[in-house]
């Protein structure tokens, strides 16, 4: 995968996640279930901060390899460190975020991830078969 390819990779995954985070805060809004939703939209704005760093660090260790340097690591313990803070903010504030939307909305950016290489990989599967 080239540079681009994974820009390009990088700025689709970070498109979807905003337009859900929209959808997420139009239910939030209309719904009664406010408490979920705004948990849901809680944990999906972590998982979209998530995504970015690991987007990030995948980037800055691909030039790394690429300049012959070394790299510490790729923020693992940054990502789980958010998921943990904004688990930490719906248990203090149980009235506004509901935990479990929290822990579901940690989840969205693996979803994303997955749904893009479904598309990704069908897109590439129909251009060959041109």
């Amino acid at each position: 995968m080239s540079l681009s390819d994974y820009d390009a990779l990088s700025a689709r995954q970070k498109k979807w996640m905003l337009y859900y985070l929209s959808l997420l805060v139009v239910a939030a809004i209309l719904t009664r279930y406010h408490t979920f939703f705004t948990g849901l939209t809680l944990g999906t704005v972590f998982s979209f901060y998530n995504l970015w760093l690991m987007h990030r660090k995948v980037q800055k260790f691909g030039d790394a390899i690429q300049h012959g340097e070394k790299m510490f690591g790729l923020g693992t313990f940054s990502r789980f460190a958010s998921a943990v803070l904004g688990v930490l903010i719906a248990l203090e504030l149980p009235a506004y975020f509901d935990v479990f939307g929290v822990i579901f909305g940690l989840l969205t950016m693996y979803v994303v991830m997955i749904i893009d290489f479904i598309v990704d990989t069908r897109r590439l599967n129909m251009k060959e078969k041109r």
